[in-house]
């Protein structure tokens, strides 16, 4: 009789096929962009002048230049010419007492540098701006003779020669006054009786530059 084949043993399963795996990119951190080089202010002729001149210095060629105040205020951004010089003018309202002026500049790409050594401190006195009787209080007066008494006398006083203009309630009345000397007496027409805030500042004719603004509260009242 022929022998009996023996009975299958456990099968052992065939192992799964692997995928082989790519490793992950390792990120990259881009480099921080590389600050730019601080500029150079020059030093100021004149820091007791009224009218201070524009702030110049030098730094890079095409160069963004931002003027600070020492609180880190802008105050005015300019761009450096070709040879890397730059000059910028402060407005008038942004000028106060003793206040310095550093430069920041930037380049396209790169980080602002770190602020320039500081120029100042200024002075910058300013003219001033009192009722006609050198007080902050005003009596309104009938100065049009148009039967109200609704107008304003100032009396405007500083370094005799210059030229100043005035502000009402914040607005500029786009008139210049020389100061021939003596106090000038001026007249604001149609005023409300009430607390007006009024300004002054010496200005340049020839160049519109701008001195400090000086205010004072002057108090009028009707007849």
């Amino acid at each position: 009789m022929p022998t009996p084949a023996p009975p299958p043993g456990p099968t052992t399963p065939a192992p799964e096929p692997t995928t082989p795996t790519t490793p992950a990119p390792t990120p990259t951190t881009p480099s921080p962009p590389v600050q730019t080089a601080s500029p150079a202010l020059d030093t100021p002729r004149n820091l007791s002048a009224a009218i201070p001149a524009p702030i110049t210095g030098a730094g890079t060629p095409g160069a963004s230049v931002a003027l600070v105040d020492e609180s880190g205020s802008e105050l005015v951004t300019v761009t450096a010419g070709a040879d890397g010089r730059f000059s910028a003018t402060i407005p008038g309202d942004l000028l106060h007492t003793g206040m310095t002026v550093r430069a920041v500049q930037t380049v396209t790409a790169m980080r602002p540098s770190e602020p320039s050594a500081p120029v100042g401190p200024f002075l910058l006195p300013a003219p001033t701006v009192t009722a006609a009787d050198g007080s902050l209080d005003a009596r309104l007066e009938d100065a049009d003779r148009d039967g109200l008494a609704d107008d304003l006398y100032l009396q405007l006083s500083g370094e005799q020669g210059r030229t100043v203009a005035v502000s009402v309630d914040g607005a500029w009345t786009g008139n210049l006054h020389v100061l021939t000397g003596p106090p000038l007496l001026r007249v604001v027409y149609d005023m409300a009786p009430g607390a007006h805030a009024i300004g002054i500042r010496y200005v340049d004719p020839a160049t519109g530059r701008e001195g400090r603004v000086a205010h004072v509260t002057i108090d009028a009242t009707a007849r």
